[in-house]
């Protein structure tokens, strides 16, 4: 529609200076933001070529503080690589550093689909916003990539793997005169369980769940463990036994109950009223698909399945282009829930969430974490967010209790601190409709060291029932 002068001209009405500085005037920044914006400048004078960890439950602002922080920092001529593992976040970084730049700064994207018509371009580009995977294949093409003095890892829990190490390498980082990295994480722990110390020391700034919470900076969570599905009757049995969390859960939990999965959505989705969004966290694609039939024969909503890939008797594949129209469907409410298999967790910011639903049995806190963090952003109207947690996995309970024990701990550690929302935090345990306060005293009187439990495998005899007397107990 335009030519390239008319596009010059709209160029020209440009505020010279970047977007952002009108509200960082305000002093919008909270306070926490702007301690590991200042303490990453510091390290960056101290140690050019050393590193920095910003440590920020989801929804806390990580990416305004690395670009902040860059913008502070950054000589006019000084290059600035971002890498994520996805395409969908290496997209949604460029969007949101463009408000910390002038009309002058330049941005580029490299995807398996999307660079530079020519390699050698990206010299003249001030931003570089690249999947992980796309870089390690021009390096290992021998291309010769600009030297950046800025390398930024978004969701950098996933370094330690041996293609990430291996460009962070092939990029200097780590040595004296090598780019100074920022690491981006809600989740400071690998997949395999190992910390990030070898390539950061002690975060910048760490914010958890709890305090984001407790704070208001995060909307208030109604967390919901249903106990339905939990064979009390068996109990007498497992007295005194060592068991392992693989023979509890075989012993102890009842298989499937998606009837009785939708009536609680349709509850919830009712309580919420107009304007609820969902997502429901499934452990397969035919259960993704199962669970979408019955939404949708409810009629309550659309819903809709999302996972990568997949054929079979009753299934289609799903292709990126069809992935992202249904996203941008769900940002705008055409789709108001999605049945979600291994996608999701990361990099999704679609802040109207206010409905995560639980059904996929994951053994890992950050896995657990990032999907929590699906429904945890602020937004307009938006008062909480409803967890239904329907997990079928006693290490889900030591997850809930430990969350419920962290927000009475950060309460306690602030006593005067006025409220800044209406709505405390909660975690409760249920039957139905009712609370079940008798199983959430057995089970937290059994399942005293959270930790031990929830990190425990499959086969380990962490384990030991005490008496069911608890379950009668009026404490």
């Amino acid at each position: 529609l335009w030519d390239s002068q008319a596009l010059r001209r709209q160029g020209g009405l440009l505020d010279p200076e970047p977007p952002i500085l009108p509200k960082i005037r305000l002093g919008s920044i909270r306070k926490y933001q702007t301690q590991a914006i200042e303490a990453i400048v510091a390290k960056r004078l101290d140690e050019p070529g050393g590193s920095a960890l910003v440590v920020l439950a989801t929804g806390l602002g990580k990416t305004f503080v690395a670009a902040e922080a860059i913008r502070r920092m950054r000589n006019k001529n000084e290059k600035v690589l971002v890498v994520a593992h996805t395409v969908d976040l290496v997209l949604q970084l460029e969007k949101a550093f463009w408000p910390f730049l002038t009309p002058e700064e330049t941005t580029t994207v490299i995807t398996g689909s999307d660079r530079p018509s020519e390699i050698s371009d990206l010299k003249h580009f001030d931003f570089v916003f690249a999947t992980r995977d796309s870089l390690a294949n021009l390096i290992s093409q021998e291309v010769q990539l600009p030297e950046f003095n800025y390398v930024v890892v978004d969701e950098c829990h996933h370094l330690g793997t041996q293609v990430y190490e291996n460009l962070l390498d092939s990029l200097g980082v780590g040595k004296t005169s090598g780019p100074f990295l920022l690491g981006l994480t809600a989740t400071p722990w690998r997949p395999n369980g190992d910390g990030l110390d070898h390539r950061f020391t002690e975060p910048v700034i760490s914010v958890d769940l709890a305090r984001g919470l407790n704070d208001g900076y995060l909307a208030n969570v109604d967390y919901r463990m249903f106990t339905d599905n939990i064979n009390w009757e068996q109990l007498e049995n497992l007295q005194g036994q060592a068991l392992s969390p693989k023979a509890i859960n075989r012993t102890l939990f009842i298989q499937e109950w998606d009837d009785a999965v939708v009536d609680r959505v349709k509850e919830s989705w009712d309580e919420l009223g107009r304007g609820a969004r969902g997502i429901v966290f499934c452990g397969t694609i035919d259960h993704a698909i199962r669970m979408t039939n019955r939404i949708n024969a409810m009629g309550f909503t659309n819903a809709r399945a999302i996972y990568s890939g997949g054929k079979g008797e009753n299934r289609v594949s799903i292709t990126p282009v069809e992935r992202n129209k249904m996203l941008w469907d769900f940002a705008f409410g055409r789709i108001g829930i999605l049945c979600a298999v291994d996608i999701l967790n990361e990099g999704v910011d679609v802040p109207d969430v206010n409905l995560v639903v639980f059904q996929r049995v994951t053994h890992s806190r950050r896995i657990f974490t990032q999907q929590l963090g699906r429904g945890l952003r602020l937004a307009e109207g938006k008062d909480k967010v409803i967890v239904l947690d329907f997990v079928t996995d006693i290490r889900r309970f030591a997850a809930g209790l430990q969350l419920d024990r962290d927000l009475q701990q950060t309460r306690r550690a602030n006593p005067g601190k006025p409220l800044i929302v209406n709505l405390n935090s909660k975690v409760t345990f249920r039957k139905s409709t009712s609370d079940d306060l008798q199983g959430k005293t057995f089970l937290s009187h059994w399942l005293k060291d959270l930790d031990a439990v929830a990190d425990a495998g499959e086969d380990a005899s962490v384990l030991s029932f005490p008496s069911t007397d608890l379950l009668n107990s009026s404490e």
